[in-house]
């Protein structure tokens, strides 16, 4: 990713009544969370620009690989 993304992120479920948690993952780290029950909302979120992609050709990849970021989205069902 090159530039900043503002997202909303929703997740629903066909079963109301099942416990759910949405995470946003930095490297593993769990950077925002929702929980919810059928479904859960994180209402804002801004992803930030990969910082290897910034400055590329000025570093080596050896650095970029230190540099790089791993994003994810995930969600998890809780039990009752």
């Amino acid at each position: 990713m090159s530039d900043e993304h503002l997202v909303t992120i929703q997740l629903c479920t066909s079963k109301p009544d099942v416990r759910l948690k949405l995470s946003v993952l930095d490297n593993e780290e769990e950077v925002a969370s929702s929980e919810g029950k059928g479904h859960a909302v994180l209402p804002v979120f801004i992803f930030l620009p990969n910082s290897s992609e910034v400055d590329a050709t000025a570093q080596s990849t050896s650095q970029l690989c230190k540099k790089s970021r791993s994003i994810a989205v995930a969600f998890a069902f809780l039990s009752h």
